[in-house]
């Protein structure tokens, strides 16, 4: 008859540690893996283009407009620099023409504008200028849009353009 080995069973409790250890290693390495992500994703910067029609403003020589105004919003958390606006008007032909016609009144923000986190910035284009280029097309499929250094393209909404 054999004797049974001394050894067997503190190397079964040794085992059984470091497959513990090794899980909670596991779990804990994946938790992290997950919060780096999420604090990655929300530390960039997130901006989104709008466009608001028929703003009137006022100067001293009275009411003009009404202009188109086209905002980038920066919902990051990370600064990020705008390099142009613009319009894109979508004919329906799978061509697109992008057109940026700032104003002279009011003064536009200079280009490139740091666009810091949690903040706006707002350009304005005169509307009769901008539906002179919509004559005989829908301005519902243009969409405003805003172009970053990092390459990155800010499109909004479509619809948001009307000439009223």
């Amino acid at each position: 008859m054999t004797s049974p080995d001394p050894l067997a069973l503190p190397a079964f409790v040794i085992s059984i540690i470091g497959l513990c250890v090794a899980s909670l290693a596991a779990i804990v390495s994946t938790v992290s893996l997950i919060w780096q992500i999420v604090v990655r994703t929300r530390g960039a910067h997130r901006v989104i283009a709008e466009a608001t029609s028929g703003m009137m403003l006022i100067d001293h020589t009275g009411k003009t407009g009404p202009y188109l105004q086209i905002t980038a919003r920066n919902r990051g958390a990370a600064a990020v620099t705008v390099t142009q606006w613009a319009i894109e008007k979508n004919d329906g032909s799978g061509n697109a023409l992008t057109i940026a016609v700032p104003a002279l009144f009011p003064p536009q923000p200079s280009l490139p504008h740091v666009l810091d986190a949690g903040s706006s910035v707002s350009f304005l284009v005169l509307a009769s200028q901008v539906a002179a280029e919509f004559r005989g097309s829908d301005p519902a499929a243009a969409q405003p849009v805003i172009y970053l250094a990092t390459g990155q393209v800010a499109k909004g909404k479509r619809g948001q353009i009307t000439f009223d």
